[in-house]
């Protein structure tokens, strides 16, 4: 079973069971963390088009069918929850 969350159809969405549209980059509110190890916020600029979500909003929502999680959380939650000793809204602020 594959299934893919992408921007773009391609020789991977092709072979997919299941396809969820994916947001862009400039669709996503929450952090990364580069290759350096730095956290970085990332800031939505626009809305997805018609039903594309960020990634992290499809994953959760699987995560909740499947009885592992109980609610899909926003991206300052899931922050939380990952990082208990930090703060969300100071992450970029500088």
């Amino acid at each position: 079973f594959l299934a893919v969350a992408d921007v773009l159809d391609n020789a991977l969405t092709a072979r997919a069971h299941v396809v969820f549209a994916s947001a862009g980059p400039t669709e996503k509110e929450g952090t990364v963390i580069n290759r350096d190890g730095r956290l970085q916020r990332i800031r939505k600029l626009v809305a997805p088009p018609g039903a594309a979500r960020p990634d992290v909003a499809w994953l959760q929502e699987v995560l909740v069918g499947l009885g592992r999680r109980k609610s899909a959380l926003s991206a300052e939650g899931l922050f939380r929850e990952a990082f208990p000793g930090l703060d969300f809204q100071k992450v970029g602020s500088k």
